[in-house]
């Protein structure tokens, strides 16, 4: 195992509440469904690892603010760092194509970038580096935090693997937590399939699968994949919230 850097340690260190995440869950209580947590199951063993749909915003939101205590959020590091975080703010506004001089649009992300930072800065993250190398990072933390009792939520849908509107494919990498925690400790982690259904105000986790070294990363999180499916056709009629607007994927591209 690499060394985990003095600024993820700093993440992963219980977070002090702000005046920026006090006013946010303010306003997030305005204007966005108070989610009630249930489970379909007794107690979900702590520390565990529960895997859901994103649904955009509202996924990392009802984690933080409406699930257990003690646990911390998967979440991509362009959100977390500064100025990562403003240049994610600019090309998030210039991706929607708005007709304002760009001088405008670097000012509302830097000051959107601050804000952000300072909101991540008190709630409990560990930082996901898709695509680099520093991705053992994420890893290492994240079976640090499982070590000192810290349970995880992951949302790990792909954008352009959708066939469903309810979940989308998944990366699989997330499975090598539960697979280096079973290499350090010996102890299979309880992985909880979840669906959050925000017409229906719920955040539901299912029954738990175990890690099973025997199956490949791909074959775990397919079938973490289909339990929160299941899960979805189990709630009431509901319209759902995709990952995000992709077109859906062809069965001739699913195969």
């Amino acid at each position: 195992y690499l060394r985990v850097p003095d600024e993820c340690m700093e993440l992963m260190k219980k977070k002090k509440r702000n005046f920026t995440f006090k006013f946010f869950r303010l306003i997030a209580g305005m204007f966005l469904p108070h989610i009630k947590f249930v489970t379909e199951c007794e107690k979900p063993e702590s520390p565990c690892i529960f895997v859901s749909n994103h649904a955009r915003i509202y996924g990392p939101i009802s984690w933080q603010l409406y699930s257990i205590e003690n646990i911390a959020i998967w979440t991509a590091y362009d959100v977390i760092f500064y100025p990562e975080a403003k240049e994610y703010m600019y090309s998030y506004i210039m991706h929607a194509e708005n007709k304002k001089p760009r001088f405008f649009y670097r000012f509302v992300a830097t000051a959107g970038g601050k804000i952000l930072t300072s909101l991540m800065s008190s709630v409990d993250t560990i930082p996901v580096y898709m695509g680099s190398r520093k991705i053992i990072e994420t890893l290492n933390m994240s079976v640090q935090a499982l070590e000192n009792g810290v349970s995880i939520a992951i949302m790990p849908e792909k954008e352009n693997k959708r066939d469903n509107d309810y979940i989308f494919g998944f990366f699989d990498g997330f499975v090598y937590v539960a697979k280096k925690y079973y290499e350090k400790t010996g102890k299979k982690i309880a992985f909880y399939p979840s669906y959050l259904c925000v017409q229906h105000k719920t955040l539901t986790a299912g029954k738990p699968i175990y890690y099973d070294p025997a199956l490949s990363n791909a074959e775990t999180a397919e079938k973490i994949r289909a339990a929160i499916y299941d899960i979805a056709m189990r709630q009431p009629p509901h319209r759902p919230v995709p990952f995000s607007d992709a077109p859906s994927v062809s069965p001739e591209e699913k195969a």
